[in-house]
């Protein structure tokens, strides 16, 4: 699996290299919106490099000899491993991400310099990132003209828009789960009676599987809280008569499912062998 996403994502590389010419794409990684929160890579980002960590930087530029993508990828510190866990850093990446070279973030600015000159750069800002600065400056510098938006980040999405049999097998994976998850909730339905305990079996039959992050959060609306278009505190009670909205989706890398809604009778399930 790892060789064939390895080899999958070199070929959307080399898809945008030959699509910017003679432009170069900047694609920053997301950062954490939380100190305390699972880390959720961009999807164009992940979809192009396969890279997990925050704070990473690709460049594809089809003008350079030898090294026409670059990965940029952060070497965490003692504290920093101690804090959050050790990263892969750029030895480990250049083994299981698809790259001509992967480099330490510390030499992005020194890379950068004279290299944008009068180009176009195509590039959106990701808010927070550490390179932000670094890459501003080096389009104001270095006289590049700046395309935040277009073609290449429209072929990018053209290119999302149409599944390979790996990503079709992704998100069969994603649907399978979920469905799992909606049969495992209705089998424990006898015994609940929160709104927050389907909710946790829900989500307890996704992490069981390798599940990291949910495609959305889980809805669990029973009697009258079904009525409401999102309705989010799943902290209600759940009587006997009530019908039970359950919407909720598992991602499986980086693919997302949505079973939307299934709703299903507490009475009923208390009289049926699932």
């Amino acid at each position: 699996m790892i060789e064939l996403q390895f080899t999958e994502i070199q070929g959307r590389q080399k898809r945008l290299l030959k699509r910017l010419g003679d432009d170069i794409l900047i694609i920053p990684a997301e950062i954490p919106r939380a100190n305390i929160s699972k880390f959720r890579q961009g999807t164009n980002f992940f979809y192009l490099t396969g890279f997990p960590e925050y704070g990473a930087v690709l460049v594809l530029d089809p003008t350079s000899e030898g090294e026409q993508v670059s990965l940029f990828v952060r070497e965490n510190s003692e504290k920093e491993q101690v804090w959050d866990g050790f990263t892969m850093g750029a030895d480990k990446t250049s083994e299981v991400c698809p790259a001509d070279k992967a480099r330490h973030i510390r030499e992005f600015e020194s890379f950068l310099s004279g290299r944008l000159q009068g180009r176009r750069v195509h590039y959106k800002a990701v808010d927070g990132h550490p390179c932000s600065d670094i890459i501003d400056q080096a389009i104001k510098s270095q006289s590049a003209e700046l395309v935040a938006e277009g073609d290449v980040f429209d072929a990018i999405v053209g290119m999302r828009m149409v599944k390979s049999p790996l990503e079709v097998e992704q998100m069969r994976r994603a649907i399978k789960i979920t469905g799992e998850a909606h049969h495992a909730c209705m089998r424990a339905g006898k015994h609940y009676r929160q709104e927050y305990q389907f909710e946790a079996e829900f989500e307890y039959t996704g992490k069981m599987q390798g599940v990291m992050h949910q495609a959305f959060g889980t809805i669990v609306a029973a009697g009258s809280h079904a009525t409401c278009q999102h309705y989010i505190d799943n902290s209600g009670p759940v009587q006997d008569q009530d019908l039970v909205l359950l919407d909720g989706g598992a991602t499986w890398n980086a693919y997302c499912a949505d079973l939307t809604p299934r709703s299903f009778h507490l009475k009923a399930l208390l009289q049926t062998k699932l």
